[in-house]
């Protein structure tokens, strides 16, 4: 009964590693999508990968649609350094040294907050200030 036990415990850890391999993926082409659409100004399609309360956010942040909104916030595209999935939620750190955090939604992964840096301090007990966030 043991070895079926620890069979079924090895078995639900290979799948849920496979599932975080998809998840980062996911992760990973919502985040280059925004990145390609914000970099050819496509602002629409850029917003299209925000959750919407992000949207709101900006959109009332910068008293403007997200569409025109998104490119004016100064974001600096950069390529992914690392994708780190925590189950429903995850970070995304660009080589220039920003993050991007994601959240699982019913409508698949959305960016929650970008342009995310360490304010002063130390990184590990200061909050990161972002660029956009709900």
């Amino acid at each position: 009964m043991r070895g079926i036990s620890i069979g079924l415990a090895l078995g639900t850890l290979v799948l849920a590693g496979c599932g975080q391999d998809a998840n980062r993926d996911d992760v990973r082409a919502v985040t280059t999508r925004f990145y390609s659409a914000l970099t050819t100004h496509q602002g629409s399609t850029a917003c299209a990968q925000l959750r919407s309360e992000t949207i709101k956010q900006l959109e009332q942040d910068e008293k403007a649609t997200c569409a025109k909104a998104i490119g004016e916030v100064g974001l600096t595209p950069s390529r992914i350094a690392r994708v780190e999935v925590f189950e429903i939620e995850a970070k995304v750190d660009l080589a220039n040294g920003a993050s991007a955090f994601l959240e699982q939604t019913a409508g698949g992964w959305k960016i929650s907050a970008l342009g995310c840096r360490p304010t002063e301090g130390d990184p590990t007990e200061q909050p990161l200030g972002c660029a956009v966030e709900s």
